[in-house]
């Protein structure tokens, strides 16, 4: 059986010197949470692309080779592990180095790693959400990729556990809808999916890039990026949120105001969970 909490399954890294690991010491990396489906990882292709991103925005020094032959050590030790079995799975990347202060030396290592532990099946049909008070800083540079510094959501998600909220609704400093503390954001308006533009800040999930760029064309949808306020998001008719260990989940409320669990949210969550399954 499979521990519930994380465990290491592979690293590429050997011991560190103190205070080596700039992911510690500065956030200087990236990470990856993945779904094991018991036969795969799920929409691993969008993880690797998103990965490879976050590597040449951070200018991490890793070779392609090194990095595909990480994801295929990954996924044979999974299929020993855990065969038929659900399991989420973090993969780290981060940069090692003993330079002074923030800068970096060229060539300096970077290093993968990997931990894995027991995922129940989703049975949470609908989830309500609070409005965070905390706002994302607005950093182009960073947009889109999932890097280690993530003090916002830690601020916003120690917000949230003072309300009956299951996650909140995150804005930037412009007043633009970005995410969840967790997820990203959909609205059906006028009779399309609506999800937030993430060229300021925010991250490009991959169940999001699926729906857009997969599953949009099998529904026969039509899904817009655009600039997104709150006031807009609680015009539309219907709500959800996804990530890679949630899928696609309605959302039931928001600071009271009460949303349908529709039939397009879940014609998306049906599709993802064929998906899933292989069926």
């Amino acid at each position: 059986m499979l521990s519930t909490h994380w465990v290491v399954l592979y690293t590429s890294q050997c011991e560190l010197p103190p205070l080596a690991d700039r992911a510690d010491r500065f956030g200087d990396g990236l990470f990856e949470t993945l779904l094991w489906s018991g036969r795969e990882l799920v929409l691993l292709d969008y993880h690797r692309d998103r990965l490879q991103q976050g590597v040449d925005r951070l200018e991490l020094d890793l070779a392609q080779a090194t990095i595909d032959a990480f994801w295929a050590e990954v996924t044979h030790r999974l299929r020993e592990l855990v065969p038929f079995e659900l399991a989420a799975v973090r993969v780290s990347c981060h940069r090692v180095s003993q330079a002074p202060g923030y800068s970096t030396e060229p060539q300096e290592p970077a290093y993968l790693s990997c931990l894995v532990k027991s995922q129940a099946h989703s049975t949470q049909r609908s989830m309500s959400l609070s409005v965070s008070s905390i706002r994302l800083a607005i950093q182009p540079a960073l947009a889109g990729v999932k890097h280690m510094n993530r003090l916002e959501q830690v601020l916003a998600s120690r917000e949230l556990a003072q309300t009956t909220g299951d996650d909140a609704i995150m804005l930037d400093t412009a007043g633009h809808a970005v995410c969840t503390t967790r997820a990203n954001l959909w609205g059906w308006i006028d009779g399309q999916w609506r999800t937030p533009l993430l060229h300021r800040c925010g991250v490009r999930g991959t169940r999001r890039q699926w729906l857009m760029n997969e599953l949009s064309e099998e529904l026969e949808v039509e899904v817009v990026e655009c600039d997104l306020t709150l006031a807009q998001l609680l015009e539309a008719d219907e709500l959800m949120i996804s990530n890679a260990l949630l899928g696609f989940v309605s959302v039931s409320a928001v600071d009271g105001q009460n949303f349908s669990v529709g039939a397009q949210t879940q014609q998306v969550a049906d599709a993802y969970h064929r998906l899933v399954s292989g069926s």
